[in-house]
């Protein structure tokens, strides 16, 4: 028989966290976007001794987004984006947005939709020039990482939300996805120590594959604590 008040209980606390986390993440990816920029300040300063000023011209930014519009994770970090980046870059911001829709077509992005994105990417951004790319969550930095060689050669990259960035070059900054999956268990241990077994619910996109790995790694490791 279901507890309602823990499925209700769940249901109405689930989204908070989730918020929670995503506010907490968007405010560290957004300082780092400033620091960034603050760099470039500092930088062009350098190359103008004297403190003549500096040209000024549109900065263009492209954010590449894992998932949909209306997923509220992505949204917001979109929305932090764009309010902090106009605060302080003013009207030369020109920030543009790409989704990928990774909760439906999550494999796909990995073959030949991905292909079909980069082909047209090509052709879209042909001539273009971005002073920023920012990718959110690890389909978008996956298939940022295939792009960047050959269509956005050089220009810095920030992400947020990956769980496996993989070697990074000096241009390549962010923040790492962070969850404590062998404390959650200990806890869970500690708090129930009668139990038995732990059913894990994951999803099929690359970041519940990842996180499968890292919870079977974790059982693997526990000497059948776990």
């Amino acid at each position: 028989m279901v507890n309602l008040l823990e499925y209700f209980g769940c249901r109405l606390i689930s989204p908070i966290l989730n918020c929670i986390r995503a506010c907490g993440l968007l405010r560290i990816l957004l300082i780092v976007v400033l620091i960034v920029l603050q760099s470039a300040a500092v930088a062009a300063r350098e190359d103008n001794p004297g403190g003549r000023r500096v040209p000024t011209g549109p900065f263009n930014v492209l954010y590449i987004n894992s998932y949909h519009p209306g997923y509220t994770w992505s949204d917001q970090i979109f929305a932090g984006i764009n309010e902090t980046l106009t605060a302080a870059i003013g009207d030369e911001l020109d920030l543009r947005g790409e989704y990928l829709d990774a909760k439906r077509f999550d494999r796909e992005l990995e073959g030949g939709l991905g292909d079909e994105i980069l082909a047209l990417w090509v052709r879209k951004y042909a001539g273009s020039h971005f002073d920023l790319l920012l990718v959110s969550d690890q389909s978008a930095y996956n298939l940022m990482r295939r792009a960047r060689p050959t269509i956005f050669p050089d220009v810095p990259l920030i992400f947020a939300g990956v769980e496996e960035p993989g070697g990074l070059d000096a241009s390549t900054t962010g923040i790492m996805a962070s969850s404590d999956f062998k404390g959650n268990l200990e806890l869970i241990m500690k708090v129930l120590p009668e139990t038995e077994k732990i059913w894990v619910v994951n999803g099929s996109t690359i970041t519940g594959r990842l996180n499968r790995v890292r919870i079977a790694q974790i059982a693997a490791e526990s000497g059948g604590k776990f």
